[in-house]
């Protein structure tokens, strides 16, 4: 299988479910990651569980990272007449609702929630690139690179093209 990715990132959970899959396939054949543009955050977050990366010398790769907030907008809305009645079934129940901000305690629980995601994250792609977290670490913090770097940084396997993609993948599954 040729993954031709071409993904800014999205959800962590999508990723996570996406990289689950790539795990399960690797078992039966080979997986070849390709990046034409871009492949960062989740693209990055699942692509690096294949076989091989190979990436187009511009592509934008990387942003091993975690973002996350709420949009606010409940004081706003209320100079212009908008009301709204929030009825919470628990303490935190309306944490994500839009007419406040974080309290405290809800902007910790959060942070925390993003930490755990980032940890994943590290976790995963210490695990497909074989590296130590620590050298994940010196590499992620959100930062992208060219495939160029990315090729310095033991994040993809090899500069190339979709067709040398598909060759090594082919050459891996023993297909002419």
């Amino acid at each position: 299988i040729v993954l031709l990715v071409n993904s800014p990132g999205g959800s962590a959970t999508a990723s996570d479910r996406i990289a689950r899959v790539i795990e399960l396939i690797r078992k039966e054949k080979p997986v070849v990651a390709y990046f034409g543009n871009i492949a960062a955050s989740g693209g990055y977050y699942f692509s690096c569980l294949a076989d091989d990366i190979v990436a187009n010398p511009a592509a934008i790769t990387g942003s091993i990272g975690v973002v996350g907030g709420k949009l606010a907008v409940g004081a706003a809305l209320e100079r212009y007449g908008v009301k709204a009645e929030t009825i919470a079934a628990g303490p935190d129940s309306d944490m994500f609702d839009i007419w406040s901000p974080f309290s405290d305690s809800q902007r910790e629980r959060f942070k925390g929630f993003l930490q755990r995601t980032y940890d994943r994250f590290v976790k995963i792609v210490s695990k497909g690139r074989t590296m130590p977290i620590e050298a994940v670490h010196e590499v992620a913090q959100g930062r992208v690179w060219t495939g160029k770097q990315a090729l310095e940084h033991n994040l993809v396997d090899r500069i190339g093209t979709l067709g040398e993609a598909i060759q090594l993948a082919a050459g891996r599954a023993r297909i002419d």
